[in-house]
């Protein structure tokens, strides 16, 4: 039997503005969304029911969910606990949403660069989001060209990159990104970026080795290349999914390194269509995220729906 694509949700209010980007899948099963043009944060339960978590108009303030603000959030993840953590992209912040419902500013203020305490370090943009077993966030620091981190007591630090953009693999002080804007993390702590302008799916190892795992882009209709990659994800068994969002397909990158399309039909095609993997249609693909029944969700941006996808890795 086919795998087949299965429309789990759809929006129900001025789709117009309905922009959903990232999402992440809790332990219970619980989708989390960000919903980047109406600046809030959207929640999935099981039985399918859409609720607002945090976040109404854009603009920026902490507090109690109801009354929290913020800018254009691109990319969430929740912790063991259940606190959720948000890149608010156009705050330049990394704000956190306790279980009970109140909203904090854990780094960030306005635009810029700098390490060190979190009320003191500066972010420019950041898209994308991970936490690691410990508790530590890794942050996709986009219009920094780098990768950061935030340790358990609040301290931000530079993985890799600097603000120089371009290309190099190499020790992660030297290492080069152009616009990396989503990142995921392997159960052996190891990172993988999608550095979109660089058309590459990069890995910085825990000894701080950067490295091209997939890429760089091909405008022929095969496999083995990635075009612009945005979200990422990454399977119990280490197998990457990517969203590879101009071309309109999801990717899959098996740990030896070889990509093939996983999803989406023929390279640019591009509209809405659920079925089967290879004749089925997504427009503007961007966030991804895999739950612990091995089900993919994928946001599909421009058809403002959420797309569900049973992997048997």
């Amino acid at each position: 039997m086919d795998l087949q694509y299965h429309k789990i949700v759809s929006t129900v209010d001025t789709p117009k503005c309905y922009n959903p980007t990232g999402i992440i899948a809790a332990d219970d099963g619980t989708l989390y969304v960000t919903d980047t043009y109406h600046h809030d944060i959207r929640k999935i339960s099981t039985d399918g029911k859409v609720s607002k978590v945090a976040g109404s108009i854009k603009g920026f303030k902490d507090g109690n969910s109801k009354d929290a603000l913020f800018d254009c959030p691109c990319s969430i993840t929740v912790s063991n606990d259940g606190t959720l953590y948000v890149a608010d992209t156009y705050n330049h912040r990394i704000r956190k949403i306790s279980t009970d419902g109140i909203v904090s500013t854990i780094a960030g203020s306005s635009k810029g660069f700098k390490d060190g305490n979190g009320n003191v370090a500066l972010f420019s943009r950041p898209y994308g989001i991970t936490i690691s077993r410990d508790g530590t966030l890794y942050i996709a620091d986009t219009d920094n060209q780098r990768i950061r981190k935030i340790s358990t007591d609040g301290i931000v630090s530079t993985v890799a990159g600097s603000t120089e953009f371009g290309f190099r693999d190499g020790n992660a002080n030297v290492a080069l990104f152009n616009d990396p804007c989503s990142i995921v993390i392997s159960h052996d702590d190891t990172l993988y970026v999608s550095d979109h302008h660089n058309y590459r799916i990069r890995k910085i190892s825990t000894n701080g080795m950067v490295s091209t795992i997939a890429g760089p882009r091909s405008f022929g209709d095969t496999n083995g290349f990635t075009h612009f990659p945005i979200g990422i994800a990454i399977s119990r068994y280490g197998i990457l999914y990517v969203a590879d969002s101009f071309v309109n397909r999801i990717l899959k990158i098996l740990p030896n390194g070889v990509v093939s399309v996983f999803a989406g039909s023929k390279i640019g095609s591009k509209g809405y269509k659920d079925g089967n993997l290879n004749e089925s249609l997504f427009s503007y693909p961007f966030g991804i995220a895999i739950s612990h029944d091995s089900t993919l969700y994928v946001t599909d941006q421009n058809s403002r729906r959420i797309r569900k996808i049973p992997v048997n890795m």
